[in-house]
């Protein structure tokens, strides 16, 4: 993890690939918390899709068509309530239960998750979900405080990116 860490930060203080930095961020959480699953996922230009940019441990087919969540869910579903929520959420399938809508049980199952907003000048543009869906081992409060320092590199090296653009 720390080694991911120092090697995301050297990343971020030269020239910016953001898919590489979104690649580093998303492996480390994958590997340094022993995920099953991650993902960043973009808002699309509608502003009503998240469309799947990288993912590590989906068990499907490389040339599969990417994922795609609509906000079409009558009372939202899990990734737009945690994307509007533009904060770093722990969801639970047991206490969140009418979030987890039948386009969410289909991509992603009913399993407990991380889900971090990421934003850019305070608007959200993507998110960054992550669980232990085949595994079935149990989320902590530390790998939560983790996978928060990850997500957060990603938004910083995203500022930095904004800034040195300009």
């Amino acid at each position: 993890q720390f080694q991911i860490l120092q090697d995301i930060t050297s990343h971020i203080s030269g020239d910016i690939d953001l898919n590489v930095l979104f690649e580093m961020v998303l492996e480390g959480i994958h590997r340094g918390l022993e995920m099953d699953r991650t993902l960043f996922m973009l808002l699309g230009s509608d502003k009503k899709s998240l469309n799947e940019k990288i993912s590590f441990g989906w068990q499907k087919n490389p040339d599969a068509v990417k994922m795609r969540i609509l906000d079409n869910d009558s009372n939202g579903n899990l990734l737009f309530h945690a994307l509007n929520k533009q904060e770093s959420i722990w969801m639970n399938p047991k206490q969140d239960a009418a979030l987890y809508t039948k386009q969410i049980e289909n991509y992603f199952g009913r399993n407990e998750c991380f889900i971090f907003s990421i934003l850019v000048e305070n608007k959200p543009i993507g998110l960054i979900y992550c669980d232990r869906a085949f595994s079935k081992g149990a989320l902590t409060a530390e790998d939560f405080s983790i996978a928060r320092q990850f997500a957060n590199q990603a938004r910083i090296g995203l500022t930095l990116y904004r800034i040195k653009t300009k």
